[in-house]
């Protein structure tokens, strides 16, 4: 029985969402490290809230706020990535049950359908763990080739704007329209973005208008402790990385050091939420993740 001074699951996953303050986060802050019974609680209510989430039951502001909040963290990434996987795997070995009414809490005498999968299917986590890795070694290798070429193409992108800026306007051949006449590539405003917390309160957007190639962004550091950085781009829902920059330094104005990168405007098409790893070079030629960014394209 849960005594009437614990939190109830929904102000849990409001925690889990961000959407407490920060004095009211604080307590949970302190229980999350301190009690243990308080960490397998809010666990559970974590594996539930991600389990709805994978199975397309969160919807609204609940939804929107898991995948620009709570899916700003790498790490919780890859346990929507792993969930995912695992649902498909459970739904292809269980019989087929009636419909039931999904909920993220349970009620007095009702046990947790849902926490009861998770915890059979951790006795099947040690087995897979070795596997997982593996398949994600191998998913990493062969979207290496696809990341590349896309850097390679924002590159060139980029020098053909360098080199366009600074060369004469080309004159048309006799008796061409203006439009056969090659254009320089077109960038948008920059967007400045901040490292994500999880105390998010809005979602920077882009509008990107008709005709622009590049979309401009500036990305915030707390501390300039890299030579050079490189800048990846995720789809948050599905992890998949969609463009990397070429390693790049950091540049410091009025005390405030920031990344600028350019992202073909091609990559970045469909309105949706996405997010921006940024990593910094270290001396032995590895990557440490810096800081995460997350940003919204809407249409215009």
């Amino acid at each position: 029985m849960r005594n009437d001074s614990e939190p109830r699951d929904e102000r849990l996953v409001d925690y889990l969402l961000g959407r407490l303050s920060d004095e009211e986060a604080e307590p949970y802050d302190e229980r999350s490290i301190a009690d243990e019974d308080f960490v397998w609680r809010l666990r559970a209510v974590e594996n539930d809230l991600i389990d709805a989430y994978v199975r397309g039951s969160l919807t609204g502001d609940t939804r929107r706020r898991f995948e620009t909040v709570y899916m700003a963290s790498p790490r919780r990434r890859e346990r929507v990535m792993f969930a995912r996987s695992l649902a498909s795997r459970v739904d292809r070995l269980e019989p087929p049950a009636e419909p039931a009414a999904a909920t993220l809490v349970a009620g007095p005498g009702t046990a947790r359908s849902r926490t009861a999968r998770w915890l059979m299917a951790a006795a099947a986590l040690a087995l897979a763990a070795t596997g997982a890795l593996v398949g994600r070694q191998q998913w990493l290798k062969s979207t290496a080739p696809v990341a590349a070429a896309t850097s390679q193409r924002s590159a060139t992108l980029n020098a053909s704007a360098d080199a366009a800026a600074d060369a004469p306007a080309p004159l048309a051949p006799a008796g061409a329209s203006p439009a056969a006449v090659s254009r320089p590539a077109t960038t948008t405003a920059p967007l400045t973005l901040s490292p994500e917390t999880r105390a998010v309160a809005s979602v920077a957007t882009l509008a990107i208008p008709a005709g622009a190639d590049l979309a401009a962004f500036t990305l915030r550091l707390e501390s300039d402790d890299f030579r050079r950085y490189r800048a990846t781009l995720k789809e948050p829902a599905t992890d998949r990385v969609v463009w990397r920059s070429d390693w790049t330094p950091a540049t410091v104005k009025d005390d405030v050091a920031s990344v600028s990168i350019a992202i073909p405007t091609a990559q970045i098409g469909h309105p949706q939420h996405y997010a921006i790893e940024l990593s910094g070079r270290t001396d032995a030629g590895g990557a440490d993740l810096v800081a995460s960014y997350v940003f919204e394209v809407v249409r215009r």
